[in-house]
């Protein structure tokens, strides 16, 4: 009986994502090296500001720029493609297409009812000129207390799921980190 209400709550854990995607573009076929090239996290900013009903009060847009921000620098060094003084910058502007705060008591009474989403756009540029893109959408759909936070999770997420997209179709292949570590 207390194995099955393990692998009952590590299914559940595993399982409160909803639906996910990350797509990838290249406008051109060259490969940057993280000896020489960096990324630079540029502007962050909201497409459409979220609707009163999906923020809380005391929460600000400003929350959620800081949270990718800090998130998004985190994963690019990580990735061992962040810039650093001496090589070459390439600057990643995020706009952020679609944002909802959720609510973690809501989501575990209903599912999908209090669901934390958020939708980012990345652009990669080089000396102005824009050589590439990511798309992320991440969203935790139900679960109870574990997904408290649930907000900064998604940002988190997200954030790891553009740098580690950028590490591996905008970087040459040897370079010396691995852009599959794990989160």
């Amino acid at each position: 009986m207390i194995k099955l209400w393990l692998i009952t709550i590590v299914f559940l854990l595993l399982s409160a994502c909803g639906p996910t995607y990350v797509r990838t573009v290249l406008l051109t076929d060259t490969k940057f090296d993280p000896e020489t090239s960096g990324i630079m996290v540029g502007e962050i900013e909201l497409e459409n500001a979220p609707a009163p009903q999906d923020m809380n009060s005391d929460f600000k847009p400003e929350d959620i720029y800081k949270a990718y921000r800090e998130s998004l620098n985190k994963a690019l060094n990580r990735y061992g493609i962040a810039y650093e003084p001496g090589k070459n910058k390439i600057i990643t502007n995020i706009t952020i297409l679609g944002y909802k705060e959720g609510n973690a008591f809501i989501r575990w009474l209903s599912p999908a009812g209090g669901e934390s989403r958020i939708q980012a756009q990345a652009t990669l540029e080089v000396d102005d000129q824009i050589v590439g893109g990511v798309e992320s959408q991440k969203t935790i759909a139900w679960g109870g207390a574990y997904s408290i936070g649930g907000w900064r999770m998604v940002i988190r997420l997200s954030a790891n799921e553009v740098g580690k997209q950028i590490c591996q179709e905008a970087f040459s292949k040897n370079s010396k980190k691995n852009c599959y570590l794990s989160d």
